[in-house]
């Protein structure tokens, strides 16, 4: 979305720092990933330095996630992943 300025708003949810394969969250939440890492692979591609933990990362269109995230009340799936 870009407002009246120019200024251009995205939004992402990235989960990190746990132990299971990153497609589980896509599993638990019925969401799928726009983009995920698992520990060892490539920062980015070609590099030597390695990701040191697994992560799921979603980003949607601003409009989709305004929809979905602001909108609507969270899903039991993701209080799943809230602490507490």
């Amino acid at each position: 979305m870009t407002d009246d300025n120019g200024v251009i708003y995205k939004t992402s949810i990235i989960i990190s720092g746990f132990k299971s394969d990153p497609m589980a969250i896509s599993q638990l939440l019925g969401v799928p990933p726009m983009q995920i890492w698992r520990v060892g692979d490539p920062v980015l591609p070609g590099a030597k330095n390695k990701h040191k933990e697994n992560a799921w990362e979603w980003r949607p269109h601003f409009e989709e996630a305004r929809i979905q995230c602001l909108d609507a009340p969270l899903n039991s799936s993701w209080m799943v992943l809230m602490p507490g």
